[in-house]
């Protein structure tokens, strides 16, 4: 059986939640997640790279309020899948940079996997899509534009 490469923080929850999903995914797809554990800055930045799919079950505020690690795998052209719950969450969907999902639903998860993992297409297009929202709003000479801008108003 072949691995896909995909990078997600890794705790109980999520590996528990992996191993149901091998069950139920593995005879739709061929291959299966590869759990890397701890990485190094520079190695996440590979694993971000080489990945199909970023996902971020969040379920609470609490593990990720704003969601920097979706931003740092859109920045590197993979789509994610994460819940509402994440700040960047609206940027997602109106970018079509991945797939919002409800917190806890293991039925969207699924299905949000399978569709970005069976559609090729679909998926370059999330990468693409993701690294411009990057370029576009997030990285820093934007968000000094943009504070400047709001300054300009002010004064």
């Amino acid at each position: 059986m072949n691995n896909f490469n995909y990078y997600t923080p890794i705790n109980l929850q999520n590996k528990v939640f992996f191993e149901l999903f091998l069950y139920i995914y593995t005879p739709v797809y061929s291959k299966t997640p590869e759990f890397k554990g701890f990485l190094s800055d520079s190695d996440v930045i590979e694993n971000y790279a080489n990945s199909e799919l970023f996902i971020l079950p969040s379920i609470s505020s609490l593990q990720e309020g704003f969601g920097i690690v979706v931003l740092e795998a859109l920045s590197c052209k993979t789509p994610v899948i994460s819940t509402d719950i994440v700040g960047v969450a609206d940027d997602v969907i109106k970018t079509n940079s991945g797939i919002i999902i409800p917190p806890k639903d293991t039925q969207a998860l699924t299905n949000a996997i399978i569709k970005i993992l069976t559609d090729d297409n679909l998926k370059h297009n999330m990468g693409e899509n993701g690294r411009k929202l990057i370029q576009q709003k997030y990285e820093w000479s934007e968000i000094a534009k943009s504070i400047y801008e709001l300054y300009e108003e002010l004064l």
